[in-house]
């Protein structure tokens, strides 16, 4: 399963999936062969589509306590210019993307928490009274 990121490099993440025994284990690594930590190390059956989010979503930020994920969407809460539609998030031309061949819909699993994260960044940045 990859994350595509239209950045001007097109950045890649990678999950990567493979037996371990009893167990299925997963990591995350980008097109420089830098990892990180995912969400979910193993399970006992492949992911479910919320699960992959989980697990997508559980991946810390190198930069502070934030996971990964917020890095890539809060540029556009930043600027109004650049925030997408859930609907264009849905449907992979957002600057995050994601493609697997096992799971067609997590373009659409993305939408729904973009929807929710974006709703978390309008109502902080609203004037408290």
């Amino acid at each position: 399963m990859g994350v595509r990121l239209a950045s001007t490099m097109g950045d890649v993440l990678s999950v990567r999936a493979w037996s371990d025994g009893e167990q299925i284990s997963y990591n995350v690594v980008d097109e420089y062969d830098g990892e990180f930590e995912p969400g979910i190390r193993t399970s006992a059956q492949p992911l479910t589509g919320h699960e992959i989010g989980k697990l997508l979503r559980g991946i810390p930020s190198t930069v502070d306590d934030r996971p990964l994920f917020h890095d890539f969407f809060e540029p556009m809460a930043d600027d109004p210019d650049r925030i997408e539609s859930p609907e264009s998030v849905a449907a992979g031309q957002a600057f995050v993307s994601l493609e697997s061949g096992f799971h067609p819909d997590l373009n659409p699993r993305l939408a729904e928490w973009y929807r929710e994260w974006l709703e978390l960044q309008r109502n902080r940045a609203a004037p408290r009274g």
